[in-house]
């Protein structure tokens, strides 16, 4: 599921990069690849179920991110938090 939720946030960001200087362009890109992105959650507070009960986790974490997969481009550029309760708890978890 984390290479699902990834790869929607990098296409999502494609449309965004195009107005972006090429070197800016290079880094988000960069960061936003599905391979970063999951990198990335490997080492976050939720992946490591730390700070919260960990079925609270599992749950914000399955539900936020089959929310983004499932959303529009467009509602994931407002920003993940506003689609679910869940992507707002994941935040939460994660800022711990």
């Amino acid at each position: 599921m984390i290479s699902a939720y990834c790869q929607k946030i990098s296409t999502c960001a494609e449309v965004s990069l195009k107005s972006l200087k090429e070197s800016s362009k290079t880094l988000i890109q960069e960061r936003l690849s599905p391979a970063n992105c999951a990198e990335k959650f490997r080492k976050s507070n939720a992946y490591l179920l730390a700070n919260e009960n960990p079925e609270t986790i599992k749950k914000a974490v399955r539900g936020c991110f089959q929310t983004v997969i499932k959303e529009s481009c467009d509602k994931i550029q407002k920003g993940v938090l506003e689609l679910s309760e869940d992507c707002s708890l994941l935040q939460t978890i994660q800022s711990k």
